[in-house]
């Protein structure tokens, strides 16, 4: 098994063994190809004899399609195999929406989309994910949990993505994760979140009778009263993110945070948060 640098020789004849017709040597030549993206220039030679195309073909084969799946998330990395593996988005995010009951490609799926989701390009292709990406924040799986928020920061960084971050339904359970007792690395993915998703609507009053998408928007009665008024809207947060008790809440969470969390990162960003909700 290699787990090298590749000649470029041996890159095509890797990829070539993609193409048999026994499953087991496919396998076997994915796991080679995986461990061989652990080096940079590896990336380019697998990116030039086709590899990338050739995983996305893949994906449509039921035996194989998980470990393929698996290896295209070593290989797409760089930015140039980002941008070959444009077309697998449809078929990666209906993995996400529909593999019921199989949480490693659901896992291995969401680790694609968040690595493709580095460049922006692409960002608005992703708004009919953002429902289930909420969702699987609430997942008892912490792998699923935390490749999600992953996958949502990287999205939060794209300004022009922020009203559709805010009109998506969010998790039921979101305020419970801003305690000290939350895993530190999906704590401070969820605070990160939620400050960038703040930050934005206090800096740019954004207001959600009017600017948000639509077709988008989740029912939000904690947010939204009776005698509500464009412009006492404007600053409250949306639907399950930022309703009025959900936001004195983690209000209270984060001077909790700031105070006794000993992480610097969850401080800072618990910081953050509190400042916005505060403005």
């Amino acid at each position: 098994m290699f787990f090298r640098v590749l000649t470029p020789y041996e890159a095509k004849s890797l990829v070539a063994l993609l193409y048999s017709e026994d499953k087991t040597l496919i396998e076997r030549a994915l796991v080679t190809i995986a461990n061989c993206a652990a080096f940079s220039v590896n990336l380019d030679f697998l990116r030039e004899v086709g590899c990338i195309h050739r995983l996305t073909t893949l994906l449509e084969d039921n035996e194989v399609r998980l470990p393929a799946v698996q290896t295209l998330g070593n290989v797409v990395l760089s930015e140039e195999n980002i941008r070959q593996a444009k077309d697998c988005l449809p078929i990666l995010m209906g993995f996400v929406q529909n593999s019921h009951g199989d949480d490693a490609l659901r896992l291995a799926s969401l680790v694609v989309l968040t690595n493709i989701a580095t460049i922006s390009e692409w960002h608005e292709d992703y708004c009919p994910l953002l429902h289930r990406l909420y969702h699987l924040v609430d997942s008892p799986n912490p792998h699923i949990q935390l490749q999600s928020l992953r996958l949502l920061v990287n999205l939060s960084c794209n300004r022009e993505m922020i009203p559709s971050l805010l009109a998506a339904e969010g998790p039921r359970k979101l305020s419970s994760l801003v305690v000290p007792e939350t895993n530190e690395a999906i704590l401070l993915r969820v605070l990160t979140l939620l400050a960038t998703l703040a930050h934005a609507v206090s800096e740019d009053n954004l207001n959600p009778s009017v600017d948000l998408p639509p077709e988008d928007k989740a029912a939000a009665p904690d947010t939204i009263h009776d005698d509500a008024s464009p412009t006492s809207l404007q600053g409250e947060r949306y639907a399950r993110l930022f309703g009025v008790s959900i936001r004195d809440r983690l209000v209270t969470q984060t001077q909790v945070l700031m105070r006794k969390h000993e992480d610097p990162d969850i401080q800072r960003q618990a910081g953050k948060l509190h400042a916005a909700l505060k403005d």
